[in-house]
């Protein structure tokens, strides 16, 4: 697929955020280069590339080391020591990159992945246009209007996980499956491993890849639905607290409210007076 010029002579758009330094910037924009080029660096905010044209490699913080060309998607994520090497010849690439804060937000909320460096996620122009875009929107905006920027740069970089997803691979349907008996099962109160025992893979293997592909333990998996059920039925006041816990497989009222006062910083008694 042929590179329009333009994308070639794109250059980098920097702006500030609500403070100075590195965390509170927020960058968009297409770099070129010729020639070859290895670089150690540790950087403290994060920056994901899209690879338009050219080869390299990418060594992450543990050792891993990833051939990278058209197509793949590097994260260079904030303090973590890494090795990109380009081979000789015309490089270029668009980014995006943020502070450590918005980064780490993202990662809680499972939108981007620590244990996923590299992505592939095709050479489609209707992404690359979306980023050409966004450069643009960048550059042109006041400053009364980089939070909507802050937004675009989420949504562009959700994109971007979306389209890297290996949505019909065996392992990926079984994280499916997982979630969904996970959440329609909550009040039950048998141990994980005897929940997912009709799974094809073994509990450890579907653990493994569970944690890597939802970004949480299936064990912190099933207290977050937990909680964000508990949080439903104390909103509506019909069931006390105790009928709550039993309902959603807790052994007692004491389990259930340390359990929900240490992950959402007040008691459930305290949640219902608040709402």
């Amino acid at each position: 697929m042929k590179i329009p010029e333009k994308y070639y002579l794109t250059r980098i758009t920097t702006r500030s955020i609500g403070g100075n330094g590195a965390n509170h910037e927020l960058h968009c924009g297409f770099l070129c280069k010729n020639g070859r080029l290895k670089a150690e660096r540790n950087f403290g905010f994060y920056s994901g590339l899209l690879v338009l044209d050219g080869t390299g490699s990418y060594e992450d913080k543990l050792g891993r080391k990833y051939e990278v060309g058209s197509g793949d998607f590097v994260q260079r994520l904030p303090r973590c020591a890494h090795v990109s090497t380009i081979n000789k010849g015309i490089w270029l690439e668009c980014y995006i990159a943020f502070g450590r804060r918005l980064f780490e937000f993202l990662a809680e909320l499972g939108l981007v992945s620590e244990n996923q460096p590299v992505l592939h996620v095709g050479l489609d122009l209707g992404l690359v246009e979306r980023f050409h875009a966004f450069q643009k929107q960048l550059s042109q905006a006041k400053d009364s209007e980089l939070f909507h920027c802050l937004i675009t740069a989420q949504s562009l970089l959700a994109s971007v996980y979306e389209q890297a997803r290996p949505t019909e691979s065996r392992e990926h349907m079984l994280v499916e499956q997982a979630c969904h008996l996970l959440g329609e099962r909550l009040g039950e109160r048998c141990g994980l491993e005897e929940l997912l025992a009709g799974m094809e893979l073994s509990y450890e293997r579907i653990r493994k890849v569970f944690t890597t592909q939802v970004g949480v333990s299936p064990h912190a998996y099933r207290i977050r639905r937990r909680l964000d059920r508990a949080c439903e039925l104390l909103h509506e006041e019909t069931l006390s607290i105790s009928e709550i816990a039993n309902q959603l497989g807790y052994a007692d009222l004491f389990t259930f409210s340390r359990q929900f006062t240490k992950e959402r910083g007040t008691s459930p008694s305290a949640y219902r007076k608040q709402m």
